[in-house]
């Protein structure tokens, strides 16, 4: 009789510490911004763009943003020390330097400059736009192949000297095993070989996430002192970590604003239009990005909108960014305020860099990030 209330005792504490764990969080931690930088722009360079990095060299921070204006691209490089646009790299459209419909970027260093060109090549460039090399980003081993995908919300991860891209997939068929399908494609730079080492996780065998939607969406960021990747999947409350063994343990990172996230259907693939509807009641997760001076994680998430009527897509929802402490835990929830535009974002040395939308409107001269950085309440 005794062993049976010991057991009983036992099982309610675990269920209720992980329901703990689960649900309630140490809401320590939010967001200030009393800081910002202005980036002086000039008459071909405008506010929207999402493909941006920002990179160290020599300890000073550059941020490289590519553009697209009709048929003139370029790749403009700003000195964040001084707040200057310092130079651009034009990208070739014909010719032995052609770049065609450059979509992504990654700044290895300033002689290494990988370029995403829809829709399957990568090309290696030097610091004048020449080409140095290219790569195929499909080698018809996959049944069912996902697009790569490069911006500020989905990096390229430089592990070991192989990169890592998101891979995101829009199918318009039911998917009977979705661990099968790739989230990330692995390229060997001197090989050019491919390689998918991450799949979609258990969770999306519970059904069908729509085609064209948030749900579907795969993001990744690298802590790299302590070598681990952190993948991000639009449609679940946890995130995953994987070691440098590949040892995989995931992490409550939800908002408290949200419930668990479910499908729309079992068996049955929405379309795009009735996707956005759905996810505009459930709210999804986006990405999330690893800030290495403060040792913590920000995730983002798209809160579900208050009115389906009027607000027929998550787009119209609260942004909430929650705040992972260096060991995962759930420490602070943050929403972002109107007027800014997450998707040019990027982690700095100040803090968390978000593109003011509000202020380019009252300037269109300066490109303005405001900074956030954690604080305890």
């Amino acid at each position: 009789m005794i062993s049976r209330l010991l057991i009983v005792f036992i099982l309610l504490t675990f269920i209720c510490c992980n329901s703990y764990v689960k649900h309630v969080a140490v809401d320590r931690y939010t967001l200030i911004t009393n800081e910002s930088i202005r980036l002086h722009l000039d008459s071909l360079t405008g506010f929207a763009s999402s493909r941006l990095q920002n990179i160290e060299i020599d300890n000073k921070e550059y941020l490289y943003v590519l553009y697209s204006s009709g048929e003139i691209h370029n790749i403009s490089i700003f000195d964040l020390e001084l707040k200057v646009l310092e130079r651009k790299i034009y990208l070739s459209q014909e010719g032995p330097n052609a770049v065609p419909n450059p979509f992504g970027i990654f700044v290895l260093n300033p002689d290494s400059i990988f370029v995403h060109a829809r829709p399957y090549r990568i090309y290696l460039l030097n610091r004048y736009g020449s080409v140095k090399d290219w790569y195929n980003t499909s080698d018809g081993s996959l049944e069912i192949e996902p697009s790569l995908m490069v911006s500020s919300l989905k990096p390229v991860i430089n592990r070991e000297k192989q990169l890592y891209f998101c891979a995101e997939l829009i199918y318009p068929h039911p998917i009977q095993d979705h661990t099968k399908i790739p989230t990330v494609i692995k390229l060997n730079p001197y090989t050019k070989s491919l390689s998918y080492p991450y799949y979609r996780t258990e969770k999306f065998n519970d059904g069908q996430w729509g085609m064209g939607g948030m749900h579907t969406r795969f993001y990744q960021t690298y802590n790299e002192a302590d070598d681990l990747m952190v993948h991000s999947h639009g449609n679940d409350e946890y995130i995953y970590v994987y070691d440098e063994a590949n040892k995989m343990t995931k992490y409550y990172a939800g908002s408290a604003d949200m419930k668990e996230i479910k499908p729309f259907s079992k068996t049955q693939v929405i379309d795009a239009g009735e996707s956005h509807r759905y996810e505009a009641t459930t709210g999804a997760y986006e990405a999330i990005k690893y800030d290495p001076y403060r040792q913590m994680y920000y995730r983002f998430a798209f809160l579900p909108v208050e009115d389906i009527a009027t607000q027929p897509s998550v787009f119209y929802g609260k942004i909430a960014i929650i705040i992972l402490d260096r060991n995962f835990q759930k420490v602070g929830e943050y929403i972002l305020p109107k007027g800014y535009d997450h998707t040019v974002s990027f982690v700095g040395k100040a803090g968390l860099h978000i593109a003011s939308r509000a202020k380019y409107g009252q300037d269109e001269n300066f490109l303005t990030f405001d900074i956030f950085v954690p604080v305890e309440k």
